[in-house]
């Protein structure tokens, strides 16, 4: 094989919260995540020059850093280092997730990466092997190999992909703006601060419920009580234009509306498909700059296209 195609997909968090900050500046969370069908193109190839060249390009947005910083570029570098390959490589990115959208499209180009040298170089890693390799490139990379729906705690490092196969349309929004996932986290820890000091929290942060979140989705599926994001208030303070987008899903009648991540996209789940195509024409006349797509959940995150 001498090229081969990944469709790296998006992600979704049905509910997030940050259970502590320990004294190393990490987070304790506890997430569940799902795979949507936001897509970027991982396209991947064996140069003839040999050595440990890899050559990466970038459509549909600038990469933004230099490539060295670029994480697909870094994913490559440490396939070929930990399999002591001395194949010279060619990425290719196409981007269609936006960044600084709570989406993971970085951490997904990554586990593409990832999976696409282990099945062009015949590698043979085992999935534990490649979720090793992924989570020293970032805490949201590993769930992408596989993907599907999975819980995750610590620091993202208790990762559990579980058996929920949920199919449900849904309309994503992102409204242009690039939400910092630092600058969210600290201004979530002011937040916390400033209640506790007033004396309006017995507590920093939240109670863990991640377990009873996963049942409920198991039982029951998706509702309103279900899904949270604890940095929904922070970020709509910094951004009021987030806000704007929950809002404007609401008022359209829609009750299951959640910010992902540390923003800035949102989504709303579907009655069905054609009621998200008419709710992107009503929402593209009355805000064109924002980005909408009418997607839905799927069971993988990197997934081999010319197998």
């Amino acid at each position: 094989m001498k090229k081969i195609v990944i469709r790296a997909n998006a992600k979704i968090n049905l509910y997030f919260n940050i259970l502590s900050k320990l004294k190393n500046g990490y987070h304790v969370v506890e997430t569940l995540m799902q795979n949507i069908g936001l897509y970027d193109t991982v396209e991947l190839s064996v140069l003839k020059k040999q050595g440990k060249v890899i050559t990466l390009v970038c459509k549909g947005v600038e990469i933004g850093v230099g490539k060295e910083k670029n994480i697909a570029y870094r994913a490559a570098m440490a396939v070929l280092a930990e399999n002591k390959c001395g194949t010279g490589i060619k990425v290719v990115l196409t981007k269609r997730i936006p960044t600084g959208a709570g989406l993971g499209g970085g951490s997904s180009d990554a586990a593409a990466v990832i999976t696409g040298l282990n099945r062009l170089l015949g590698l043979r890693m085992s999935v534990k092997k490649m979720r090793r390799l992924a989570a020293t490139l970032g805490a949201d990379v590993p769930f992408f190999i596989p993907g599907g729906c999975a819980k995750a705690e610590g620091i993202g490092e208790k990762l559990e992909i579980l058996d929920i196969k949920l199919k449900k349309h849904l309309l994503l929004i992102h409204p242009g703006i690039n939400s910092n996932t630092k600058d969210a986290y600290g201004a979530y820890d002011s937040f916390i601060a400033e209640q506790k000091q007033r004396g309006k929290l017995t507590k920093k942060y939240g109670k863990g419920r991640i377990n009873d979140i996963v049942a409920h989705v198991k039982n029951k599926g998706i509702s309103a009580d279900v899904l949270y994001n604890c940095l929904e208030p922070t970020v709509f303070n910094r951004y009021p234009e987030v806000c704007t987008v929950k809002e404007t899903l609401v008022s359209a009648g829609l009750d299951t509306v959640l910010m992902t991540g540390s923003g800035s996209a949102v989504y709303a789940f579907l009655p069905n498909r054609a009621a998200g195509v008419k709710l992107k024409k009503y929402v593209n006349g009355k805000f064109p700059r924002w980005r909408v797509w009418v997607t839905s959940t799927t069971p993988g995150g990197a997934v081999v296209l010319n197998k």
